[in-house]
């Protein structure tokens, strides 16, 4: 009894020590596992399964680390620094990340076109599908904004069915609207289980900053401000390769006979961070952490011109580079 005492005695002693510790970190480990780690892990399902769809239309067999799309990826990913800075902390902005990039993995035959799926009449929209636009109402429980990303991809997938009309609004309505409602009602019901009390605290952002526009209040920005200085700066070293990747993409310098599947779902993914960060420039209060959501992507099309640059490099080449 009285070892088991003294245990129990020296064991609060303990906590009581790293209370402190493990208040002001304990949030950083948690975001650490559940949102950083599967945003990480989405982005190498992401560029895995376009390096696939490339190579289906190639015969070359990718044989080392650095001739993959899917390891600079997430090299880029897990060394950014603004990503080291940003994802792991309490902020809003980072659960949107994680909703955002998991959603975009689950939805990868939709968005890119895997011929591998079959999607049929019975069987139109796969639960994976659904369950995306569910995260994605819950993104947009958490920050409204996070519609800039979603709403696009929304029209993309309807755009990329080749079905009649009144298909394409089954589409619309019955994958995106139903199901993205889904999650906001989820949503309001994990904020009355909090609070003790319905309640729709998106609302509440949207009018503060979208109808009255006071979001001034915390500062002011010019319009391109995103352009010029908020992407340079949390790409970071990535910056050079994703400024050339999508260069090419406008340019349309890719061979569109060998990789035309390839070079669509590149843009698929330009044209989401296009209209997000657009989409954002139109309000006056701008911050680095608004374009997080979006930044995992940026270096999905920056870890394509990786592999562009080093495909023919050697190994010791390709580990200088990576120094």
């Amino acid at each position: 009894q009285s070892y088991t005492t003294n245990l129990v005695a020296y064991t609060k002693k303990i906590v009581l020590q790293k209370s402190t510790y493990l208040i002001s970190k304990g949030p950083v480990f948690l975001h650490a596992v559940t949102v950083a780690v599967p945003t990480d892990l989405s982005v190498w399902i992401i560029a895995s399964r376009l390096e696939c769809l490339a190579m289906h239309h190639r015969n070359d067999i990718i044989l080392h680390w650095w001739q993959s799309w899917a390891s600079w990826s997430l090299i880029l990913t897990i060394t950014s620094w603004f990503n080291c800075y940003a994802l792991i902390r309490t902020y809003a902005n980072s659960m949107e990340t994680m909703f955002l990039m998991v959603g975009v993995a689950l939805l990868g035959p939709e968005l890119f076109g895997d011929a591998s799926v079959v999607r049929d009449k019975q069987c139109r929209h796969r639960i994976q599908a659904r369950i995306a636009f569910v995260l994605g109402g819950l993104s947009a429980c958490v920050r409204f904004t996070s519609l800039a990303a979603w709403i696009p991809i929304g029209i993309i997938i309807v755009l990329r069915e080749h079905t009649s009309a009144k298909q394409k609004l089954g589409t619309l309505f019955g994958l995106c609207a139903v199901n993205g409602l889904l999650g906001v009602v989820l949503g309001c019901c994990v904020d009355r289980w909090v609070y003790g009390f319905w309640a729709v605290p998106f609302l509440g952002n949207f009018h503060f900053n979208a109808v009255l526009g006071l979001g001034s209040l915390y500062g002011t920005h010019p319009m391109l401000w995103y352009i010029y200085a908020g992407i340079p700066a949390i790409c970071g070293i990535a910056l050079p390769m994703f400024l050339w990747e999508v260069l090419r993409l406008l340019k349309k310098t890719y061979p569109r006979t060998n990789d035309a599947e390839g070079t669509r779902s590149r843009l698929t993914i330009f044209w989401i961070i296009a209209s997000y960060t657009i989409l954002h420039s139109f309000s006056e209060h701008k911050e680095f952490r608004f374009l997080l959501p979006v930044l995992p992507l940026m270096f999905i099309l920056a870890g394509h011109a990786m592999v562009q640059l080093l495909g023919g490099m050697s190994v010791y080449q390709s580990k200088l580079i990576l120094v």
